[in-house]
């Protein structure tokens, strides 16, 4: 069986950190990563993601609107949208 893909969304380099560590180390899936939603539309096209972890809270476009976006466009309409709003401690008290 192919290795599953998670495309994470999220405008927070803590926050796609955290997660992608976290996933990779609790599952065998391959966590791809994009810092916006133009980068996460861009990725979702290319990449053909199995489910996206999408942020709701991003400058530029935020997450209901890449979702318009994703589900508009034939080549992603069908991947599965799961929305966050993730917030972690800075990186400073992490060490």
């Amino acid at each position: 069986m192919a290795t599953q893909r998670l495309l994470l969304v999220d405008d927070n380099e803590d926050n796609r950190m955290l997660v992608k560590f976290a996933l990779e180390s609790q599952t065998d899936w391959k966590i791809l990563t994009a810092a916006d939603g133009i980068e996460g539309i861009a990725k979702a096209e290319q990449e053909q993601p199995d489910v996206i972890l999408l942020d709701l809270v991003m400058p530029d476009l935020n997450g209901l609107t890449v979702c318009e976006i994703l589900k508009s466009n034939i080549f992603t309409c069908t991947i599965p949208i799961i929305f966050s709003r993730l917030r972690f401690m800075p990186r400073c008290w992490l060490n």
